[in-house]
């Protein structure tokens, strides 16, 4: 289970991340980063630190 409390994680993504329109599908929104590079190293080396691997589903 994830020990980082909720904010934190919530703080994470609000400030890597924008809220953007799903194309052909308006009323969906999801939080995209804008430059995946530097989001993926920042979490790799996070969850490094923890001893976890990363969340490679998390990065399409």
């Amino acid at each position: 289970m994830d020990s980082a409390p909720i904010s934190d994680r919530t703080a994470f993504i609000l400030a890597n991340t924008r809220l953007r329109p799903v194309p052909l599908v308006p009323e969906i929104s999801l939080h995209i980063a804008d430059e995946a590079v530097p989001l993926w190293q920042k979490t790799e080396e996070d969850l490094g630190k923890m001893g976890l691997p990363p969340p490679f589903w998390a990065f399409a």
